[in-house]
C-alpha cells in the first residue's frame, strides 16, 4: 500500500554504505520542487495560452518523476502506488526512459522560446525515442549496466549539443535582448550540465571521488529561471534575474562556509557550544550581509553586465559634476553632455518648470 509518509521519510529507503543520505534527500526535494513548478507554470500554460509555459511545466513534472523513479532504482526497492507494485527491474526502465526523454522536452521548451522550428537536427530525438523503446523491449535492462551508460551518454550528449546551440545563438545575434537571453541560458545550462554529471558520476558508483550531488537541485533553479524569462522576456528583467541568482548562489557559499568554519567546533555531546557557536554564526552574517551584497552586485555587473555597469559609473560621473554647478545654465550644460558622451543617448532635451508662464521651458 502506497504510504505518503514513508515516501517522504528518508530512512524508507535502502541506507548502507553503497547509498547515501544526501543522495537520497535531494531526490526527495527535487520531486517537490519538481511538482511545484509544474502546477506554477501548467496555470499559467492555461491562463496564457502559452507554449513555453507548457512545455517547462512537462519538463518539471518529468524531472520530478524521474527523480522518483531514480531514487527508488538506486535504493533497489520496488515503488507501490495503492494496490499496485511496480518492480525494481520496471523502475529502473522507467527512470532510463524518463531520462532519455528530458532533452527532448528541453528541446521543444527552447525551441518554442526562441520561435524556432527546431534547435538540434532530428535524428538526435529518433535516436533517443528509439532508446526509449528498447528500455522496455529489452530483457533484464536492470543487470545490463552497459546500457544504463549508453542511456546516460546520449542523455548528457544531446543536453549538451543543445547548449552548444545556445552559444552559438549567443555569439551570432546582432540583437541585444538575443544576445543576453542566449548568455544566460547557455550559462545557466552549462552549470546545471556540470553538476548533473558529478552528481550521477557518483550516484551510479563511476567513481569514488566525493563529488557533490547538487546537479537536480541546480537543475530546477535553472528550469525557474527559464519560467521567470518566459514570464517576463523584458531585457532588464532577464539581467535583474540572472543577477539575483549569481547573487544566491555566491552569498549561499559564502555565508555556509561561516557556519560550517564554527559550528565545525561543536563536539557531539556538546549542545552549550553548539548554540553558542549558532548564535555566533548567525551574529556574523546579519553584520556582513548587506556589504557582502553591495560588493557581490557591484562585481557581478563589472564581470557579466559590463555595459549596465559602465552606464551606472557614467552616470554617478553626471551626478558628482551636477552637484559642482552654481547655475541652471552651468547645470543643463553639464547633464546634457554628459548624456550624449555616453554614446548611448543620441538626442536629448531637458524641460524645466517655469512657474511665471505656468508650462515646460526646454533649456538645452
Amino acid at each position: 500500500m502506497f504510504s505518503i509518509t514513508d515516501l517522504f521519510e528518508p530512512t524508507y529507503y535502502r541506507i548502507d554504505s553503497e547509498t547515501s543520505i544526501v543522495i537520497v534527500q535531494a531526490c526527495i526535494v527535487s520531486f517537490l520542487i519538481g511538482i511545484w513548478l509544474a502546477i506554477i507554470s501548467y496555470r499559467s500554460a492555461w491562463r496564457l495560452k502559452s507554449e513555453s509555459f507548457f512545455w517547462c511545466g512537462t519538463f518539471a513534472i518529468v524531472f520530478a518523476t524521474w527523480n522518483i523513479s531514480f531514487l527508488y532504482s538506486y535504493s533497489e526497492k520496488s515503488l507501490e502506488v495503492w494496490k499496485t507494485s511496480f518492480s525494481h527491474d520496471f523502475v529502473h526502465r522507467a527512470y532510463l526512459a524518463l531520462g532519455l526523454l528530458l532533452p527532448m522536452i528541453a528541446h521543444s521548451c527552447l525551441k518554442s522560446i526562441y520561435q524556432r522550428r527546431y534547435l538540434i537536427s532530428g535524428k538526435w530525438r529518433i535516436l533517443l525515442f528509439g532508446l526509449v523503446i528498447l528500455c522496455f523491449l529489452l530483457p533484464g535492462v536492470s543487470q545490463w549496466q552497459l546500457f544504463s551508460l549508453i542511456c546516460g551518454f546520449f542523455t548528457f550528449l544531446v543536453f549538451t549539443f543543445l547548449n552548444i546551440r545556445i552559444w552559438r545563438d549567443y555569439l551570432k545575434a546582432d540583437d541585444i535582448r538575443q544576445k543576453t537571453r542566449s548568455f544566460f541560458l547557455g550559462l545557466g545550462l552549462s552549470i546545471s550540465i556540470f553538476f548533473s554529471i558529478l552528481g550521477q558520476l557518483r550516484a551510479e558508483a563511476l567513481t569514488h571521488l566525493p563529488l557533490p550531488y547538487l546537479g537536480n537541485l541546480i537543475t530546477l533553479v535553472f528550469v525557474y529561471f527559464v519560467y521567470q524569462i518566459i514570464q517576463s522576456p523584458r531585457l532588464g528583467d532577464i539581467r535583474e534575474l540572472m543577477l539575483r541568482g549569481i547573487r544566491v548562489v555566491l552569498l549561499t557559499f559564502l555565508l555556509g562556509g561561516v557556519f560550517i568554519s564554527l559550528l565545525i567546533w561543536v563536539g557531539e555531546n556538546n549542545p552549550e557550544l553548539f548554540f553558542f557557536n549558532t548564535f555566533l554564526a548567525a551574529f556574523i552574517i546579519v553584520s556582513a550581509l548587506d556589504p557582502l551584497k553591495k560588493q557581490m552586485d557591484r562585481f557581478i555587473l563589472r564581470k557579466f553586465i559590463v555595459n549596465q555597469f559602465e552606464l551606472e559609473n557614467i552616470i554617478q560621473g553626471i551626478l558628482k559634476k551636477m552637484r559642482k554647478s552654481r547655475t541652471i545654465s552651468s547645470l543643463t550644460t553639464t547633464l546634457l553632455s554628459g548624456i550624449l558622451d555616453s554614446d548611448r543617448i543620441y538626442r536629448t532635451g531637458l524641460f524645466l518648470w517655469d512657474a511665471g508662464l505656468n508650462h515646460y521651458k526646454l533649456l538645452g
